[in-house]
């Protein structure tokens, strides 16, 4: 089974959180660029929805620091199946369009046909993916970008569904019944990085997450345990998440 490879910059000195969310960008294009688009939303053929399920069955993330942007463009020369990360600076690098990182892996092969590409950014920030942080143990960034990886990858796994009105045997995210899911991917596909005090209190979120009919995956690496959710409408859900700290 391949790695996840990941390479992001350090010259950046971008926080944790910010990290963590280009790492989740990553990972998601590297699937994407394997999925098609189509009028009722994004399909993944039978086998690399297999390559995903055995990847996510026993994940592996390799975590690197790049010193900088030629060094993510060289990580990327290395890689035949890699993708690139550009932030539009609405946070972080002055409004400046900034290139943070790059993935590679999983599939055993780059698809040669033209890649599904998600939009970098957008006018709305409607819908997002929350990645939340147990601090029972203390965080560290390599565990921190590698969770928020594999919590995005398991999302979209959780989202693909057999597509029994396909000629081939498909995985379709619709976009027509997942709402929250077409508004993030269409415009910027936002992520944030929050924190609990506690796997306690993590635990019992995600409780109430699930009774709200969310969907989440809670991820360990090292001890560290996160849990992964939506994209959800913000409104949804602020009431869970209002109190909960930046990382």
């Amino acid at each position: 089974m391949k790695k996840l490879k990941i390479a992001m910059r350090s010259d950046l000195n971008m926080r944790m959180g910010k990290m963590a969310a280009q790492s989740g960008h990553a990972a998601m294009k590297v699937l994407a660029s394997h999925m098609r688009p189509s009028k009722e939303g994004l399909r993944l053929p039978a086998s690399k929805m297999n390559t995903l399920t055995a990847f996510l069955a026993n994940p592996a993330v390799d975590f690197s620091f790049v010193e900088n942007e030629t060094e993510v463009q060289a990580f990327m020369g290395l890689a035949g199946d890699s993708q690139k990360v550009i932030d539009n600076g609405a946070t972080e690098f002055n409004g400046v369009k900034t290139v943070t990182c790059a993935a590679s892996g999983i599939f055993t092969e780059k698809w040669e046909d033209t890649p599904y590409d998600c939009a970098e950014d957008g006018t709305e920030r409607r819908a997002r993916q929350y990645f939340i942080f147990s601090r029972s143990k203390k965080l560290q960034k390599g565990d921190v970008c590698a969770l928020a990886a594999i919590g995005c990858l398991s999302q979209m796994s959780k989202m693909l569904e057999l597509d029994s009105q396909s000629d081939y045997k498909q995985y379709l995210i619709s976009g027509r019944t997942n709402i929250a899911f077409d508004s993030w991917i269409k415009t910027g596909y936002a992520k944030i990085a929050l924190s609990t005090p506690s796997d306690e209190a993590l635990l019992a979120l995600q409780a109430q997450f699930d009774a709200l009919g969310s969907t989440t995956s809670l991820v360990e690496l090292n001890g560290v345990k996160m849990l992964a959710v939506g994209p959800e409408f913000h409104d949804n859900i602020s009431h869970l998440t209002g109190d909960l700290k930046l990382i």
